[in-house]
C-alpha cells in the first residue's frame, strides 16, 4: 500500500486536532470512520466522544490563539523609536493591528499611509478621521484634520509621524517579528520562490504552527505585512523574498531577521536593474546579512553562481553552517530514481544520509530541486523525515506557476501564467515537452506554446528572447503563438531555426484566442506564460470559457 501523505495518531483527538492545524482557510477536512456516532468504546469503557464537537473546539482553539498580537500605543513608539505627537493619556488604547490600505482598515486598527508612484494614503487620512480611525503613522510634517477640514480634537488619534513611512512599516513588521518569538524561514531566488515557499509550508505545517507569505507579499510592504500577522502561537514563518534593484534583498533581511535562509537559484532574471547574472547572485546572497546567530544557509550547490553565495555565507558571521542540495551526492540534500507519470513526480531523496521516497503532485521534473530546497530547510529545523514526507505529498502547484487543468473536451491546460524569464520559459517548455508525450500523463497530443514578453532583462533582451524562440522549434512544438513587442524576437529565433511560417503567429490577444480555438482538438497541449506585466493569466480565462465543450 502507498501511505505516502499519511500521519498517523493513535489518539483520535489528537488526530482531528492536527488536521485543525495544519489546515487553511478554504481547506476541507473530512472526518471519516464511526463518526456518526457521539461516544467511543476504550478499554476502559464507554465515552463521551463526537468528532463534530471535538473539530469545532480545535477551530476555536486555533482561532485564539493565531491572532496577531495586539498593539498598544507605546508599542508603536518603541517599534519606531519615536513618541507620538499627540496626547497619549489613554494608555489604555490599543490596536489590533497595522493597516496600509483605507478601504479595508477596521475600527481598531492603525493606519500607515504609504506613498507610491500612483498613489498616496495620506489622501486618504481626512476620511479615516471622519469615520473614526484612532492611530495613524504619517511622514513628518502631516496634518490630520476631518473631511471637513477641521483639525483632530486633542482627544483624537494617536499620530506618529517618521521621515519615511515604507521604513516604518518594515520596523513595525521586524518588532512584530522579534516579540512573537517565532523562527523565520526566509527563502529568495530566481525562480521557483513561491513554490518552494508552499512546499515548505506544507512540510513545516506537519510539526509546527507555521505562518506563511500568502499571494504574492514578498517585497518591502509584503514582508512586513506577512509578520505582521505572527501571534504568539506561531512557532515559524516561512517567508518569500523578492527583488529587482540593489540593496533591497539586505534590507528585507533586516527586515525579517532569518534563521534559515534559502537561495533556490540564481539566473538572467531582473538584469534591468542588476546587469549581469553575477550580480543577480551577489544581491540574493544579501539575504544572509541580518540573519540571527546560528543561523543555515540553504545553497543550490549546481548554481554555476554557487561559489558566490557560498563565500557570503561564509564571510557572514551568524551564519553558522551551509547546507547544499543539488542533483548528485555531492550535495547534502539530493535525489535519484526520478520518475514522472501521471501528472505526478517521484523520487528517492537523500537527507544528510538518510533515504526516503517522496512524492511530488507536479509532472515537471525541475520542481524536484524546489522540494530538495524545501526538504533541506525542513531539516535544518529539525523536522523527522516522514513527517517531511507527509508534507511534501500535501504541496499542490499555485495557480500561475505550473498548474494543469484538463478542460471537459480533454484539451489541457498549464498556467504558468504568474512571471517569466528565459530559465523558467525554458524549464516550462521542457515541461510541456515532456508531458505531452508520456502516456501514463493523459495520453499523447500535440503541443501548443503561447507565450508573452519576458520583462527586465536589460541590454541582452532581444538575444534572450531570440533565444527562447529556437528553443521552441527544436522542441518541435507543434504551434507558438506570441503576444508583446519583444515577444516578435521569439518569432524571429524560431523561424531562423527552421520551424515553419505557418505554425508561429504574432498577435494580439483576441487574434490568438481565435486561432488556438480553431486549431486546438481532445488530447492537445496547452501551456501559456509570460512575464506579469503580460497580464497572461487572461489567456487562461478566456480559453477556459472558449475550448469548454
Amino acid at each position: 500500500a502507498d501511505f505516502s501523505g499519511v500521519i498517523c495518531h493513535a489518539d483520535r483527538t489528537h488526530a482531528l486536532d492536527a488536521a485543525v492545524r495544519m489546515s487553511r482557510p478554504g481547506d476541507i477536512i473530512l472526518a471519516a470512520g464511526k463518526g456518526h456516532e457521539t461516544y467511543q468504546i476504550t478499554n476502559t469503557g464507554t465515552i463521551r466522544f463526537d468528532d463534530r464537537e471535538q473539530l469545532a473546539a480545535a477551530c476555536e482553539v486555533m482561532a485564539e490563539q493565531f491572532v496577531p498580537i495586539t498593539w498598544t500605543w507605546n508599542d508603536i513608539a518603541a517599534a519606531l523609536e519615536t513618541s507620538p505627537t499627540t496626547d497619549t493619556r489613554n494608555d489604555v488604547l490599543v490596536f489590533t493591528g497595522i493597516s496600509t490600505d483605507s478601504r479595508t482598515i477596521l475600527s481598531h486598527e492603525i493606519f500607515l499611509a504609504l506613498a507610491g508612484d500612483t498613489f498616496d494614503g495620506h489622501c486618504f487620512i481626512p476620511d479615516l478621521v471622519t469615520r473614526g480611525i484612532r492611530g495613524f503613522v504619517v511622514k513628518t510634517g502631516t496634518r490630520i484634520v476631518s473631511k471637513e477640514k477641521t483639525p483632530a480634537p486633542e482627544s483624537g488619534p494617536v499620530v506618529y509621524e517618521v521621515p519615511d513611512t515604507l521604513d516604518a512599516l518594515g520596523r513595525l513588521g521586524h518588532f512584530q517579528r522579534i516579540r512573537s518569538g517565532a523562527n523565520v524561514l526566509a527563502i529568495t531566488g530566481s525562480n521557483g520562490k513561491t513554490s518552494t515557499c508552499r512546499m515548505a509550508r506544507a512540510i513545516f505545517q506537519t510539526t509546527f504552527d507555521t505562518l506563511a507569505t500568502q499571494k504574492n507579499f514578498n517585497n518591502e510592504i509584503g514582508v512586513p505585512r506577512t509578520l505582521l500577522s505572527l501571534s504568539c502561537a506561531h512557532q515559524w514563518a516561512v517567508v518569500e523574498m523578492g527583488m529587482n534593484q540593489p540593496g533591497e534583498m539586505s534590507r528585507l533581511s533586516g527586515i525579517a531577521g532569518p534563521d534559515i535562509c534559502v537561495v533556490t537559484n540564481t539566473t538572467g532574471a531582473h538584469l534591468e536593474g542588476l546587469k549581469t547574472a553575477d550580480n543577480v547572485a551577489r544581491e540574493k546572497a544579501r539575504i544572509f546579512d541580518h540573519a540571527v546567530s546560528g543561523s543555515v544557509a540553504v545553497v543550490f550547490n549546481d548554481d554555476p553562481r554557487a561559489r558566490i553565495l557560498k563565500d557570503h555565507a561564509r564571510n557572514t558571521p551568524a551564519i553558522e553552517r551551509i547546507v547544499t542540495f543539488g542533483s548528485d551526492d555531492t550535495a547534502d540534500v539530493y535525489a535519484t530514481d526520478i520518475c514522472s507519470s501521471g501528472g505526478m513526480t517521484r523520487f528517492l531523496g537523500h537527507i544528510h544520509g538518510e533515504t526516503a521516497r517522496f512524492h511530488l503532485q507536479s509532472p515537471a521534473r525541475f520542481m524536484i530541486f524546489n522540494a530538495l530546497a524545501a526538504l533541506a530547510a525542513a531539516a535544518a529545523a529539525g523536522i523527522r523525515i516522514p513527517d517531511m514526507q507527509a508534507g511534501l505529498a500535501a504541496f499542490t502547484p499555485v495557480s500561475g506557476r505550473l498548474s494543469i487543468q484538463t478542460l471537459p473536451g480533454g484539451i489541457h491546460l498549464i498556467d504558468d501564467t504568474y512571471n517569466a524569464n528565459p530559465a523558467s520559459m525554458t524549464q516550462a517548455l521542457m515541461t510541456l515537452a515532456e508531458i505531452a508525450k508520456d502516456p501514463a500523463t493523459y495520453g499523447t497530443g500535440r503541443t501548443v506554446a503561447i507565450l508573452g514578453d519576458m520583462r527586465e532583462l536589460g541590454p541582452d533582451s532581444e538575444y534572450l528572447h531570440r533565444s527562447v524562440g529556437q528553443t521552441v522549434a527544436k522542441m518541435g512544438m507543434t504551434r507558438l503563438y506570441l503576444h508583446g513587442p519583444l515577444s516578435r524576437h521569439m518569432l524571429a529565433g524560431a523561424l531562423a531555426e527552421g520551424m515553419a511560417k505557418d505554425a508561429v503567429f504574432h498577435g494580439s490577444k483576441p487574434e490568438i484566442e481565435d486561432r488556438v480555438q480553431a486549431f486546438v482538438r481532445s488530447g492537445d497541449w496547452i501551456l501559456v506564460k509570460g512575464s506579469r506585466g503580460m497580464a497572461m493569466e487572461t489567456f487562461m480565462a478566456r480559453l477556459q470559457t472558449l475550448l469548454h465543450d
